[in-house]
């Protein structure tokens, strides 16, 4: 089970675009609140939907056992900060990052444990806990773009940009005949993009 322990501060798509993509001039701020909703919530559909998070986050992996190695099902990973366990008498334990590394990959990457006897875990759900950091950078922080592996696509952006526009456009009562949830060009980009573990 993959936890979100953080909520990204800024935008996968700015407001201003947003506006561009629904022909909302760009002076008119009545609507941007709502336009700043649609865009979060599209860009939490975008990002369940393609494994990729397209903001910075702290995420948690809660996993029943151990495994060797234990993938991460997200990217991009920008870094692991810990792995823990609940052990037999269900205390938060922390293995020493001595005994394990992180191996990157374009979907993920995966922790692999060095010459460590895995210790015995907790009756208790979900014993095994990795932390770590993932998402692209936040092209309104500085220092954005440092590093291309962290640098956004422009397909996601205009993943977001899509399903937020739809549903600004559509937000008044429609039939179910009219009712489409995503653009056909979102679903041709997605395809695309999605990562399938």
């Amino acid at each position: 089970m993959l936890i979100r322990l953080s909520t990204p501060m800024g935008l996968a798509l700015q407001v201003d675009d947003l506006k561009r993509q629904c022909e909302v001039h760009l002076d008119d701020t009545s609507r941007e609140a709502l336009l700043e909703r649609h865009i979060r919530a599209a860009t939490r559909i975008v990002e369940d939907h393609i494994g990729r998070f397209l903001l910075p986050i702290s995420l948690e992996l809660r996993l029943p056992r151990w495994c060797h190695p234990i993938i991460l099902p997200a990217a991009p990973i920008r870094s692991v900060t810990e792995v823990v366990y609940l052990d037999d008498a269900h205390a938060e334990q922390t293995v020493d990052v001595a005994n394990w590394t992180f191996d990157p990959s374009s979907t993920g990457g995966g922790v692999f444990f060095d010459d460590f006897s895995l210790p015995t875990l907790s009756s208790r759900p979900s014993p095994v806990r990795v932390r770590f950091m993932a998402g692209y950078d936040d092209q309104m922080q500085s220092g954005a773009g440092d590093d291309p592996q962290l640098l956004a696509d422009p397909l996601d952006e205009q993943m977001v940009a899509l399903l937020a526009a739809n549903w600004f456009i559509h937000r008044e009562s429609i039939t179910e005949l009219d009712l489409k949830s995503a653009p056909d060009s979102f679903w041709m980009i997605a395809a695309k993009r999605r990562i399938y573990r």
